[in-house]
């Protein structure tokens, strides 16, 4: 039987499936990643289509805190080949009580859920947190305040555990802070531009 020409054996391959849970920055990158993967990729991500509401909340859409991906991850595994995961905005979230979740517990929900997903056949990429401008954070956000201190702190904890399980890493936190120009739309999300380019960043590390 005469070889299938290569082209025709590429179009019969599945797509693969990739599937993001993240915090309110992969809402903002999300619609551009999604466009950028078509054709290769069949996109979804954690309430998809819904209304995000307060971004600064976890919600349907919003992965939110370490715990909440936790739980999330332990009631429902998406149905994918490839999961983008990130989760530290939220964890560092600090009042006079602390910190939202704090470092070891945010240690302990990453190293439970981690085999939880390599052990469902999910090929798992971690996307580290973005940075904080700590004067605008906490002069645009009232509620609750934030440092890039802690960013780093917990985007190295996690860099830790990932290496553990041999999970590939995609650095969206030194990519971002290289960018010149305006970053921010508000205390912590990024305008459409930069929104844009990290998911080209994001596409270009997962070609």
């Amino acid at each position: 039987m005469p070889a299938m020409p290569e082209s025709s054996a590429t179009e019969c391959r599945p797509m693969r499936r990739v599937f993001v849970l993240g915090d309110s920055i992969s809402i903002y990158y999300g619609p551009e990643l999604k466009r950028l993967l078509a054709g290769r990729f069949i996109y979804g991500r954690k309430g998809e289509g819904i209304d995000p509401g307060d971004l600064n909340k976890t919600s349907l859409i919003n992965g939110g805190d370490s715990g909440d991906c936790r739980r999330y991850l332990e009631n429902f595994l998406p149905r994918t080949d490839l999961l983008l995961w990130n989760c530290g905005l939220h964890d560092i979230k600090t009042t006079d009580a602390g910190r939202q979740v704090e470092l070891p517990r945010y240690r302990e929900n990453l190293a439970a859920t981690v085999p939880l997903i390599l052990a469902a056949g999910i090929q798992l990429v971690w996307i580290e947190t973005t940075p904080v401008e700590d004067a605008r954070h906490n002069r645009l956000c009232t509620t609750f305040r934030r440092f890039n201190a802690d960013v780093l702190e917990y985007n190295a904890a996690a860099r830790e555990i990932m290496r553990r399980f041999a999970v590939p890493v995609i650095d969206l936190y030194t990519f971002t802070s290289s960018l010149g120009g305006p970053l921010y739309r508000d205390h912590v999300h990024f305008t459409d531009q930069v929104a844009a380019k990290q998911a080209g960043f994001i596409a270009g590390q997962i070609e």
